[in-house]
């Protein structure tokens, strides 16, 4: 690693860890299929996902797709805003984050996997769940219009990519190290730009009608 780069590297931190962190629901490109049991996984490294599965996935150039559920990651999206052929949606996270990993499972024609992002406890041995989900209904309000949305129409920032699916731990393209470590000080989201939470509905109601929690 050159030392420009290390600097760049570093001030990325300084502008991630100046985010504030929020639950978010967001995707990966790689899917495990040797795993058989819910386990324990860690990345030394920043941990890269997307809001936008057609860009995790290359718009499915493999019929699959990892989902992460946490609530301590760094949306980069708004200070990408004046580099857009390296907008990726992405929201990042920090260093020594850990998550528990699912067994993939098939989906609607694709391969899921669910990552949990989980809090390790310090005075003991075990950990907590950072977003607990009362069930498994937003993550596939999120999943299921995404799915629609890739297989409908190609992203036209993926032509400038170069690149296939994320796969894990993917360092962040040093053109955006670049860009971002110019930022500064993180800006705000516009107004409105996306829809504030709302409360999940349980009980009494079946398939879409269920799916209503949103994740701003």
């Amino acid at each position: 690693m050159t030392e420009n780069y290390a600097d760049k590297t570093r001030g990325l931190l300084e502008v991630l860890n100046k985010l504030p962190p929020k639950p978010q629901i967001t995707f990966r490109g790689y899917v495990d299929r040797t795993v058989d049991h819910v386990r324990v996984v860690g990345s030394p490294a920043l941990t890269a996902t997307t809001h936008s599965l057609e860009i995790a996935t290359n718009n499915l150039a493999r019929p699959e797709v990892a989902i992460v559920v946490g609530a301590n990651g760094r949306d980069l999206t708004p200070n990408m805003e004046g580099a857009p052929n390296f907008n990726l949606q992405e929201v990042t996270y920090l260093p020594n984050s850990y998550f528990l990993q699912h067994v993939a499972h098939e989906y609607n024609g694709v391969t899921i996997q669910v990552y949990e992002e989980i809090v390790l406890n310090s005075d003991s041995a075990g950990f907590t769940i950072a977003h607990r989900l009362p069930s498994w209904d937003p993550v596939l309000a999120v999943l299921d219009p995404a799915l629609r949305a890739a297989r409908e129409r190609r992203s036209p920032c993926l032509r400038d990519l170069g690149q296939g699916s994320w796969s894990p731990f993917t360092d962040i393209p040093r053109a955006r190290i670049a860009h971002l470590s110019q930022v500064g000080e993180p800006r705000a989201s516009r107004t409105g730009s996306r829809p504030a939470p709302r409360a999940h509905t349980r009980g009494g109601r079946t398939g879409s009608e269920k799916h209503t929690e949103e994740y701003a």
